[in-house]
């Protein structure tokens, strides 16, 4: 474990890390948390909660109503009341409700942790049992600077939940060009305060050697994928490691239609026989982002994400072993005449799909 950074790169060890940092708490714990069950893993985390709320601490607990919809009609959250942990749900789905958005669709997607304004965690991890065998990607910083940052962005949300505007907690245009060994980005669906979105353009079109991409759900945009396009034309080597089956099927099928036009431009496609959630980028191998947001429509769109841009040297080595030593070696590298050998049924399905693809 290094001193500034822990990574973590499966859901149990990601859930492990969580469990350790709060165990440690002296003084507080908030939890921005978009999925989140209450089965044996899930209670284990509220039973270390209630204890520390018994020491004296003060515990905030954020979560989104449509990822955490289980666990919003829970008796137990009167059990955390009574403990004085406080509970918040974003954008209910329940028409009318105090903390609904008028758009049902802007899901808060983030999970940030923050401990004793010591520690920060964030990443992809969704706190389940149905998910622990699932290959994640987080990460645990101590950093003072960026904490401090993360917590005031945590304060303006918490206190913009229940309220009917878009603008909750969020970085600014300047956290882009920011120098620090790691530095917390946001992404808002404010067409103005898509933060990772632009980084993720940026960084792409400033690539000059190599890009590498891991993610679940890949339904971009046209300019994403025109970016990768040139990127790819510019002789950079472009990778994207992809699971080779999701949780979900339909988004699979809108993924498939991609395939062919980025094989036929010599980019690298991995497909990996486990559950990827990890949702990660290197760029040149000198910056990285470990972060919640998807390639998606949804994710670049509609919801609110965050991660860590890092510029950290040691970091980035660490993710560079784990893509090229473990991940890559793992998985099936797809090639042009395979892909086009698909079945006509599955063809015909991902042709459907296609149409839907901007809601996906």
């Amino acid at each position: 474990m290094n001193n500034d950074y822990y990574l973590s790169f499966t859901s149990e060890d990601s859930i492990d890390s969580i469990k350790k940092i709060i165990n440690e708490a002296k003084n507080s714990i908030d939890m921005e948390i978009f999925y989140f069950l209450e089965d044996n893993i899930g209670r284990e985390i509220l039973k270390i909660l209630i204890d520390k709320a018994n020491q004296g601490l003060k515990i905030r607990l954020m979560f989104d109503h449509v990822g955490s919809y289980e666990f919003s009609n829970s008796p137990i959250l009167k059990i955390l009341e009574m403990n004085n942990i406080k509970v918040k749900f974003f954008n209910s789905i329940f028409p009318f409700s105090k903390n609904q958005k008028s758009i049902w669709f802007l899901r808060n997607h983030r999970r940030t942790i923050i401990v004793d304004d010591k520690y920060l965690f964030t990443g992809s991890v969704c706190i389940g049992e149905s998910t622990i065998n699932w290959r994640e990607l987080s990460i645990v910083i101590k950093d003072r600077i960026i904490i401090n940052k993360v917590k005031k962005i945590f304060n303006r949300t918490w206190f913009k939940v229940y309220g009917h505007t878009f603008n909750i907690g969020s970085t600014n245009k300047r956290d882009l060009s920011d120098i620090y060994d790691f530095n917390y980005i946001t992404q808002s669906p404010l067409q103005l305060k898509r933060y990772i979105y632009k980084y993720y353009l940026r960084s792409i079109k400033e690539a000059r050697e190599s890009i590498y991409l891991v993610v679940p759900y890949f339904v971009p945009n046209k300019r994403f994928i025109k970016h990768l396009l040139k990127a790819s034309k510019r002789h950079v080597n472009v990778n994207i490691v992809l699971p080779l089956k999701t949780d979900i099927n339909i988004v699979d099928l809108a993924r498939n239609t991609y395939i062919h036009n980025l094989l036929k431009y010599k980019i690298n496609i991995y497909f990996h026989s486990e559950m990827i959630h990890s949702k990660f980028a290197i760029f040149d191998n000198k910056e990285a982002f470990v972060g919640t947001m998807n390639l998606d429509n949804l994710s670049l769109t509609y919801n609110y994400e965050c991660g860590l841009k890092i510029l950290n040297q040691n970091c980035i080595s660490d993710l560079i072993r784990y893509i090229k030593g473990e991940l890559i070696p793992q998985s099936q590298k797809m090639d042009l005449n395979t892909w086009s050998r698909r079945s006509f049924s599955i063809k015909v399905k991902e042709k459907i799909v296609w149409i839907f693809r901007k809601f996906l």
